[in-house]
């Protein structure tokens, strides 16, 4: 049996060897793959300072997106930084610009998200709870007072008016399997955890991507929708009359409308700039074309009197 093993991996190992030069190369840009740079981050023991997403791994992402989002959470629960984690969102979302040719591959630094507790940590089911955050899309798990796991999410969609509710609730019950049902819609879930009305955490399979401002437009019903790579940690961890959070960031919801006057205000000025430029332009063409009729006027006139 050991040496038909043997036999079996030498020929996969000569197969690799002889059909990954033979992929089709990604379109786009010159690098088809991407290595993460963790110098100066405490990486994991016996772990490089650099990861390198081959070229055959980056055709495999191509196929399909659960292949990114698998991988990135992987990435995530494995290179972890003091309280801050890999934003999962933000990669997934870097690789899809790099398949798609818009973002260089190459050497890469990781976008890293702080997870330490809040000074309310202690205030909700002893500092074990879970925290849902609709502004930044991620849902972030405090076991004890301290940051323990956290995931990118998508909400209820705001355009449809199925803001998932904001308040202090906790799990009412969990169930396996299960098959949620509404007037326009029948999803069937692996895991669901219910922590108020109808409303619950549970994977989303049909979902390619998670976080961003996705629940804006093409959000959930109300339901927080949580990728199904990670959902399995949470219902295992996480037991009936757990505490549920549900809150906005309104200290980055301030930032953000700052930041977004500020944008507005500095889109003005270049446009006030850009149309003196282009009224200096317009009057410098007028006074060179003005003078380009009064040279053709004196030569007209010299024709007229010339004497042979």
């Amino acid at each position: 049996m050991k040496n038909l093993i043997k036999v079996v991996i030498a020929i996969l190992t000569v197969v690799t060897v002889f059909t990954v030069p033979l992929i089709k190369p990604l379109k786009g840009h010159a690098e088809y793959t991407i290595t993460y740079d963790f110098t100066g981050l405490e990486i994991p023991e016996g772990e490089s300072a650099t990861f390198t997403v081959d070229e055959a791994t980056m055709q495999l992402f191509r196929t399909d997106d659960a292949h990114i989002s698998t991988f990135v959470s992987a990435l995530a629960g494995k290179y972890k930084v003091g309280n801050a984690v890999i934003n999962e969102s933000a990669e997934f979302n870097y690789i899809k610009a790099v398949l798609n040719g818009t973002l260089p591959g190459g050497l890469h630094r990781a976008s890293y998200i702080t997870m330490a507790a809040p000074s309310s940590a202690l205030a909700y089911g002893n500092g074990t709870y879970i925290d849902i955050n609709k502004t930044t899309q991620t849902l972030t798990y405090f076991k004890d007072g301290s940051a323990v796991y956290s995931t990118p999410i998508v909400t209820g969609s705001v355009a449809a008016g199925h803001d998932t509710p904001s308040g202090v609730y906790s799990i009412q019950y969990k169930q396996r399997d299960r098959v949620l049902r509404g007037e326009d819609y029948e999803s069937p879930v692996k895991y669901w955890m219910r922590f108020t009305g109808n409303i619950g955490l549970h994977d989303a399979n049909w979902r390619s991507s998670f976080g961003g401002e996705i629940y804006k437009r093409k959000g959930s019903h109300g339901c927080v929708n949580i990728p199904p790579a990670n959902m399995p940690y949470l219902y295992q961890e996480c037991p009936v009359g757990t505490v549920v959070v549900v809150h906005e960031d309104e200290a980055l919801l301030a930032q953000q409308a700052a930041e977004a006057a500020q944008q507005a205000a500095l889109e003005a000025l270049l446009a006030q700039q850009q149309a003196a430029l282009e009224a200096l332009a317009a009057q410098q063409a007028a006074e060179v074309q003005a003078a380009q009729d009064g040279t053709v006027v004196v030569d007209q006139v010299e024709q007229i009197y010339s004497v042979d």
